[in-house]
This record gives C-alpha cells, structure tokens and sequence, in this order.
C-alpha cells in the first residue's frame, strides 16, 4: 500500500492544503473543494532500487508545517493493523492510500463516479479514514505499516498510532525498558517492595544498554554499510541475576509450589561461590577504602562459570522447572550436559563461542580496582563485584566479528521463548563519537523494527517510513552520503518501502529532482504555503545554491557574526566609524576566507590609507591558477 495524497482541512498552521507523494502508480491528485481531480504521475528517469516504490522530501524554513505534515499523515492513516482500529482524534480531509479514497462525510466531492471508473474505491467517513473497515479489505491494509525516526527530542514525537512503529528518540527512552534485560530504578505500579533485592538501573542506563544492543547487531549484519566508521572494541557485558529480569528464578517459585525453596537457595547462592573464587571469599562491601588486584586466569575462570550458570538459569525458568542439584552444578562447574538433552549440541557449541570471545577480550587483567569508583553510579548495588565482570573489550576484526555473530545467533535462538528480548549477554561499541553514533542509531533501529516485523504475526510487505530529519548530528560529509546508504540499505531488506523525509539538507535536495520534493514555507498569514515544484531545479544541483532558494537564505552564506564585522569594516573604510585602526583593519582582512570579499577590502583599505596590503606574487599566482581550474576556464596561452 503507498499513500498517495493527503488534503488537510485544517491541522496546526496546514489549512485548505493538499499534498501529493511521490509513489509507483498512474495518478496524482488535486482537490478544489469540488472536484478530486486525477493528473497523470509521470514517471521520471530515475531508478531508486528493487525495493523503493516511492521517494518524498518535505522541505523549507523552519516553523513551516514539514513536522505538522508528518503528524497530521500518520494520525489519519497509521490506525489500523492486524483487524483493529484506533485513532486518537478526527480528521477533516482527504487521504488516498492504495486503490481507496477516503472522504471526510462533510467534503463535497461531485466526481465519485469517475474515481471509481478509474479504479478506486471511495469510501466516506464520520470521523477517521479507516473506521469502517470491512473484512474484505483487510487482508490488503495488514499488509502495509508505518515507521516513525526522529533523533529529536521533542514531545510531538510522541506519536502512539496502532499501525505505527515509532523509534523516534523520544519515544525510545520511554520504551526501551520493554526490551531490556534490566530492573527499573522506579518500580511500576508503585509496588515498591518489587525486585528490591536487585541492581535497579534508570532510564537513560537502560536506554544505553538497548540501543547498543542493536547497534552491534547492525554493524555484525551490514559491515559493508557502516565499515568506514573506526571501532576498536566490542564491549561484551555480562549480567547475572541481580541485574538481569530474565534470570530471576523466583519466577520458577512462582510457577511451581512444590518447589523446595532451601534448594532453590542453594542453587542462586552459585554466582556468590563463584566470585568468591577471585575475591578471597569476602563478599565486601562497595565502600571499603582499599584497591583489589585482579588476577586474570582467574577471573576469565570465573566468568566462564558464571555464563554456565546462567544459561541454565534462563533454560530452567523458560520451561518451568530446575534440574537436580547435581545436574546444576556438573554443568556451571564441568560444562556436563545429559546425553538426552535435545539442545545439547546447540549448548555446547554456543559454550564454546562464548569461551573463544573471553579468550580473545581484555578486560581488568593485571589491574588494580578501586571499588570506591562504583559508589555514585551503582548506589543501590547489593555486591560490587558482579560489575568487574561487566565490561570486557573485544578487539574487532573480521575474526572476532564473524564469531560474535555466531553466538548472537544461536544465544538468541536458545533463549527466545515467549520474548525475542531475552539476552544473558549485553553489548555495546566502543569507542564512539556522538555522529557515529547517530548513524549507528538511525540505520539499526530501522533493521531492529524490520526483524521485529520479520518474526512477529503482521505480514507486511509494504513499509512507509517517515524519517524526521534524520541527518541530524551527521558531519558534512555524511549528509551528503546519507540518502545514497539509506536506499543500499533499504534494497538489501524484504519489504517493498515508500519513503517520505523532512529535511533541512541542501545534500538531500540535491539527490532529487523538484517532483519528489514538496517545497513548504510559512505564509503572510501564518499558514503552510506549498511552492509549485516548476519553479525550481534540485537534482545535481549546487548546494549553496539550493541554500539560497530551497531553504529561503536571502541573508547570504556567511555567520552574522561575521557578516556583521566585515559591515563595520566597511563603513570604517568610509570614515562611517572608529571601530577599527589601521593595523586592526590590516590584520582582520588576513583573516577572512572568501578570496574575492578579502580582494576588495584590500582595495578599500588601499583607497582609505593608500598603502596596498603586500601580497606575495607567486602565492596570488598559484591562487588565481587554481581557481581557473577549479570553474574550468580555458585561457588561451
């Protein structure tokens, strides 16, 4: 299903407004509040890959209703999935989506007829598009879904429609939780005794803790995409049962009375045993004044034992029940498992990946730890210890890479059960700057929301993704590849999409030609005004150029500030004020980089003093060579 136009009677600053989107099939719409005229779609010379049916940039000065716009196409059409419908307020206007026009009931539109000999379906409704829908189109709509990024934080990105999958920043910090191995520092429901034997992380912890989980899964999958971005270490964080909801087996207690609980004792007192193996059998408290030597065949000895215990703490409570004790303790201390355990083989291979990844990390090896460290951030931490084991540093490389996909896979695959968020293993990247983690972030939450559709019950086919500036935090030099990676990445997924951005990027403009790109500005009245796409050029144009029409820079290229100094610069020239001395004056125009500006203060400065600034000849020459060059100028000799 691709939106193909929307017409807005009246939503925040867009009034009496209809916009068309860039899609596969044969019409475009315009609606004068009489007729819903059908114009021919021309197909354009372009070809954006396998999988992209359509492209739409919604561009201008901000404060112009781009925003507006994407709020107002998702409440009105992201409200119905898998045979349910919500909505969360009307709409007044139009929407054509697929083969089916939808009518606000109050809308004169005098030629239905037509429209149905053309192919479509009008349906009219009282309050939103897809309140009525009947069983014979649903099959069709379940097939389509909508997809909502914005790295902003901004509480319009709080958009909560049934047949949405919003993975704006906003909407993250408040969700991650869900998808987390984590407790919550605040409980829910005010149950304030839940979990109070546990280590409780806060949002912005939890939140880390997901969005590195995905971003390693997107660089392991598509390396080739974001290769360029320099990461030394996979950093490997290891939980266990104070920190991580699904190894929690009290939910076993729960599930079974009968159970023995002095054995059910014994058997979580293991991960304290454990360590006791490397912290001479103290279990000392986290303010304690003195360093700790780390010994490291022992430790990797111990976080071995530790995984072993987990796994089979996270077996255990998905099928309900705890082996013998004896059974426990063979396996977290021998890696025993019974000859008729139906995941054996699966166990042991994935014993051994994890094996090979402490092998081949670092982590406090040969170190002194200075508990002291963990007061502020692990306040409520019962025992210090179980964060030495946290942070262990994977070199990456193809080798290591190539394993640690290995055992993702096959973690994931052993431990899934009712949840795809059950992880004994959390992960992150490490060392990232906060652009390349905007990149990591904007790409793996797209791939984490489409292997969400991939394995859940909706079969989609069609995806519209709305992207909400999404290059922002991007370098120069990113934005400009950022459209071009989006489409390699989209092409390599399942689904067929149709993509519609807001964009402040002169880069992205550039990558489309005028008929993809809906040209917004705030009128005289204070209302959303749409610029006829024929009276700009976009694809292959300059960027400084784009700057001047499409996002309205009447102002010039330069800072204010700037732009304000060299004002004043002038007019000192011109005996307008004192701002300035001779050698002052002298020394700013050294500074300004535009050659031809500076060339004519010289002059100026040269008018007012008459002594010309020294310049070294063979420099201006070597200049004035590379700028004939650099405009292709041909001189003749």
């Amino acid at each position: 299903m691709e939106l193909k136009y929307i017409w807005i009677n009246e939503f925040n600053i867009i009034e009496n407004l209809g916009f068309n989107f860039n899609h596969s099939d044969k019409h475009r719409f315009n609606y004068n509040l009489k007729i819903l005229e059908l114009l021919p779609n021309e197909r354009l010379p372009l070809d954006f890959g396998p999988n992209i049916t359509g492209v739409t940039a919604i561009a201008g000065e901000n404060g112009s209703g781009k925003s507006s716009l994407c709020e107002a196409v998702l409440s009105s059409t992201a409200t119905y999935t898998n045979g349910g419908f919500g909505f969360d307020r009307p709409f007044k206007g139009i929407v054509c989506y697929g083969n089916h026009i939808f009518i606000y009931k109050e809308l004169t539109v005098k030629n239905i007829g037509n429209l149905e000999k053309n192919g479509y379906k009008v349906i009219f409704f009282n309050d939103s598009p897809f309140e009525d829908m009947k069983a014979e189109w649903r099959k069709t709509f379940m097939k389509g879904g909508f997809i909502y990024y914005s790295n902003i934080l901004d509480y319009r990105s709080a958009l909560n429609e049934l047949n949405l999958a919003n993975i704006s920043t906003f909407e993250a910090l408040k969700s991650s939780y869900l998808y987390s191995t984590s407790y919550q520092k605040q409980p829910l429901f005010n149950q304030e005794n839940e979990n109070r034997d546990k280590d409780k992380h806060n949002s912005l912890q939890i939140h880390y803790n997901v969005e590195g989980n995905r971003i390693v899964k997107l660089y392991l999958n598509h390396f080739e995409l974001v290769s360029f971005i320099k990461v030394r270490y996979f950093l490997i964080k290891n939980t266990y049962s104070g920190n991580n909801r699904w190894l929690d087996l009290d939910k076993i207690s729960i599930k079974n009375a009968n159970l023995d609980y002095n054995w059910l004792r014994s058997i979580k007192q293991i991960p304290i045993t454990i360590l006791n193996m490397i912290f001479d059998n103290t279990q000392q408290p986290i303010n304690i004044d003195k360093k700790i030597k780390i010994e490291p065949v022992l430790f990797k000895k111990a976080i071995k034992h530790l995984y072993r215990y987990n796994l089979i703490a996270a077996i255990s409570i998905l099928n309900g029940q705890l082996p013998e004790h004896k059974i426990i303790y063979d396996f977290v201390y021998s890696s025993h498992i019974e000859d008729d355990h139906r995941f054996k083989q699966e166990i042991s291979k994935l014993l051994r990946l994890y094996d090979l990844i402490i092998d081949h990390s670092k982590g406090l090896d040969g170190d002194e730890f200075d508990p002291n460290f963990l007061k502020s951030y692990l306040e409520e931490t019962e025992d210090w210890r179980f964060y030495l084991i946290e942070n262990w540093y994977l070199e990456n490389n193809e080798k290591n890479r190539a394993l640690l996909l290995d055992f993702i896979a096959l973690e994931t695959r052993l431990l899934q059960g009712d949840s795809p968020f059950r992880r004994i293993t959390n992960l992150n990247i490490t060392p990232l700057s906060s652009g390349e983690h905007s990149m990591l972030t904007f790409f793996s939450r797209i791939q984490d929301v489409v292997d969400r559709y991939t394995t859940g019950i909706d079969e989609k086919e069609r995806l519209i993704l709305f992207i909400d500036e999404g290059e922002v935090g991007f370098h120069p030099a990113w934005k400009r590849v950022y459209f071009k990676m989006l489409l390699d990445f989209l092409n390599k997924c399942k689904y067929k999409f149709q993509i519609i951005l807001t964009t402040h990027s002169p880069y992205l403009l550039s990558d489309l030609p005028a008929e993809n790109i809906l040209l917004i500005q705030r009128g005289e009245n204070g209302k959303t005004k749409l610029l006829d796409s024929n009276e700009f050029k976009t694809f292959g144009s300059n960027i400084h150029e784009l700057l001047a029409t499409s996002f309205f820079l009447h102002n010039g290229f330069m800072g204010e500030f700037a732009k304000q100094k060299i004002e004043e610069l002038v007019l000192f020239f011109k005996g307008e004020n004192e701002n300035y001395t001779k050698e002052s004056a002298k020394k700013l125009i050294s500074l300004i980089g535009d050659e031809i500006i500076a060339l004519r203060l010289t002059d100026m400065y040269n008018e007012r003093f008459n002594e010309p600034i020294q310049t070294d000849e063979a420099e201006y020459l070597m200049w004035l060579s590379a700028e004939i060059e650099r405009v292709q100028l041909k001189v003749k000799k």
